[in-house]
């Protein structure tokens, strides 16, 4: 399996990368920007190499050098969805709430155990 998480904050991007990797996902990439990740998914889709998983905060910069967006997540799974791209999606951030579209969600907060949250969404996804 492999993953790309898009998020903008080194440490969360450290602990998600291990976390995967726990879990048994092999290949493990990441962008700090949506423009970045969205140009890595269109390449992994045209190459027939789809990334399995997709892990993204809801909030960081749509292109190299701007501003935090803090709808960027939403903005990815609904560009995903126009697009008809249909890799799992888990939003993982510090607001704790659940989208719909979403494959899963964790709540990232940095006392919290998350690891287990990642284990039961990956697990679910294997088994798919």
């Amino acid at each position: 399996m492999k993953a790309l998480i898009l998020d903008d904050s080194p440490w969360k991007l450290a602990k998600i990368t291990r976390i995967l990797q726990n879990c048994g996902i092999e290949t493990v990439k990441y962008v700090t920007d949506q423009q970045s990740g969205l140009e890595l998914i269109y390449e992994s889709v045209k190459t027939g190499e789809a990334f399995d998983l997709i892990v993204t905060d809801m909030h960081y910069p749509l292109k190299s050098g701007a501003v935090a967006d803090t709808e960027a997540g939403q903005k990815l799974l609904e560009r995903l969805r126009q697009e008809g791209i249909a890799i799992p999606v888990i939003v993982c951030s510090s607001l704790n709430f659940a989208l719909p579209e979403a494959f899963g969600t964790v709540w990232y907060n940095e006392i919290r155990d998350i690891e287990e949250e990642f284990r039961r969404l990956v697990g679910k996804l294997q088994r798919r």
